[in-house]
C-alpha cells in the first residue's frame, strides 16, 4: 500500500476496496469501526504522502 502511494506515484484503491465495504455496512446499519478506522488512516497517509 505505502509503495503505491511513495515509489510509483499512484493512489491507493482504498476507495474501491474499503470504500464498497463501508457503504454496504452504511446501507444495512452495520458498524464497520475497524474499516473507518484503516480507511481514515490510509486517506491520511495518501495526503502526508503528497505533500513530499
Amino acid at each position: 500500500m505505502e509503495s503505491s502511494c511513495t515509489i510509483e506515484g499512484r493512489p491507493t484503491e482504498v476507495e474501491g476496496i474499503l470504500g464498497a465495504v463501508i457503504e454496504l455496512g452504511q446501507l444495512t446499519h452495520t458498524p464497520t469501526p475497524y474499516m473507518d478506522t484503516v480507511y481514515a488512516n490510509v486517506k491520511l497517509l495518501e495526503k502526508t504522502v503528497q505533500h513530499y
